[in-house]
């Protein structure tokens, strides 16, 4: 979250969720290869809790997101050994006037 690019995307990634008919999960941990020119998920890549401050990605997607999306869950799981897991964003779609930007 300490690249101003990467804070954009995950808001835009958000963003696009909340504003679909379904919502959507972010992952943040896991690792892809490209099949017949999809993004398939390949494996986990944990990463170590002290990269990430989940106060501060909720705090980024409800200043960067207008209006803020509602009931967006973060969650830190741990996998693997301990202090290391991945992140789970699930964005729940949004009511038709509460959709964002």
């Amino acid at each position: 979250m300490k690249n101003p690019s990467a804070v954009e995307e995950l808001g835009k990634d958000v963003a696009s969720f909340a504003n679909s008919t379904e919502g959507g999960v972010i992952v943040l941990g896991i690792g892809t290869r490209l099949e017949n020119g999809q993004e398939i998920l390949d494996r986990l890549l944990p990463f170590d809790r002290s990269s990430v401050d989940l106060d501060q990605m909720r705090k980024l997607l409800r200043e960067r997101i207008t209006p803020a999306p509602r009931n967006v869950s973060i969650e830190w799981i741990e996998h693997d050994s301990p202090g290391h897991g991945v992140v789970f964003i699930d964005v729940p779609p949004q009511a038709a006037g509460n959709l964002r930007t």
